[in-house]
């Protein structure tokens, strides 16, 4: 008798995926149709589907941060199922509590100026200087152990953009000293200092 009742649970695993990867294409296309107005997409939504967000792309975000998520990526055209804009969880001091902040990705970046059809591409990024800083990192034994950590001094990146029929070169330059968000929200920055910087 156990053994049937493993059988009959293991289809519901395997369906539950497929499952949500439907919810996923309907939620996409919420965000993508233009006939939807932005402030509209998170009314078009089922429980279903904004309780699968909170569990993916959203996790822990309370109605009111998820619906102005939402907005946003329907107004931008960004897909956060692609990781084109992130729900970033932070610790508001001043209000003591956990609150959440949209952050659009590189790909978002991208993809926006993909849309405009005015993008030319982008050399890679030059870095100049290294220094090194000490993190806190923590072990596999969940112990906290200080770190070095090579970082950039700046980047600089040229992206072109098509002017009146011309490939004309942008420049920027990012300064680590400018742009880290310190140890406490940093932690992709230590994983992957040139390409945050970057």
């Amino acid at each position: 008798m156990a053994e049937k009742n493993k059988k009959a649970a293991a289809p519901k695993k395997e369906k539950a995926p497929e499952a949500e990867k439907k919810e996923i294409q309907i939620i996409e296309r919420i965000i993508e149709n233009h006939e939807i107005a932005p402030q509209d997409a998170f009314g078009k939504l089922s429980r279903a589907q904004i309780e699968l967000i909170k569990r993916t792309v959203a996790l822990g975000a309370s109605d009111d941060e998820l619906k102005l998520f939402i907005q946003v990526c329907k107004g931008a055209n960004l897909n956060p199922f692609l990781r084109q804009a992130h729900l970033v969880p932070f610790w508001d001091s001043k209000a003591s509590r956990e609150r959440r902040a949209i952050i659009i990705g590189i790909d978002g970046f991208r993809a926006i100026a993909e849309s405009s059809g005015k993008y030319a591409g982008n050399d890679d990024a030059v870095f100049t200087g290294e220094d090194a800083i000490k993190i806190t990192a923590w072990g596999d034994d969940k112990k906290a152990y200080q770190k070095d950590l090579n970082i950039p001094g700046m980047a600089k990146v040229v992206v072109y953009k098509m002017v009146e029929g011309q490939r004309v070169a942008f420049g920027a330059t990012a300064r680590w000293s400018e742009y880290y968000p310190g140890a406490k929200k940093g932690l992709q920055w230590h994983r992957m200092p040139y390409m945050m910087l970057g």
